[in-house]
């Protein structure tokens, strides 16, 4: 079993989507941060889809931080900062989801278990972290760019 220490009773997640604004190909990306914003420790989780959205990105950037996060220490309380006022809308019950229920419904149960918290950031407004994640969901956006291109 993991042990809990100092280090892992409050992470923090940080996320991020990309895409080209309508259907196509996108990207996302989550960095879990140990202790504090300005630790240097944690590690960057990223993909990217083909055919997808932009609330997608950031819906599937979330969970599987989240996921990734729950898996290494379980029952930990994660703060997650994204820029994404409609992941946390739709997550916290402010904002029916009409489309992706299936991230939803699975972040919403997550969410409902209680230790999870959100924080909104405005994107692209020189916040050193979030900026960080911007640019590997951007990159992982390009990726699939490029693949589908390519076929």
């Amino acid at each position: 079993m993991i042990q809990k220490d100092e280090r892992t009773q409050h992470l923090y997640l940080v996320c991020d989507g990309s895409s080209s604004g309508g259907r196509g190909p996108g990207g996302w990306a989550a960095l879990t941060v140990y202790k504090s914003l300005d630790s240097r420790e944690g590690y960057m989780i990223s993909g990217h889809e083909q055919e997808t959205t932009n609330s997608r990105m950031e819906l599937t950037a979330v969970l599987r931080g989240v996921k990734a996060l729950l898996n290494l220490h379980p029952g930990v309380h994660i703060s997650i900062i994204t820029d994404s006022e409609y992941v946390i809308n739709v997550v916290s019950g402010t904002k029916i989801a009409r489309a992706n229920l299936d991230l939803v419904d699975e972040l919403k149960a997550l969410y409902l278990e209680g230790n999870l918290e959100f924080s909104w950031v405005r994107g692209h407004s020189s916040n050193r972290v979030h900026d960080l994640v911007d640019k590997t969901a951007r990159q992982e956006y390009l990726k699939a760019k490029e693949t589908k291109d390519i076929h």
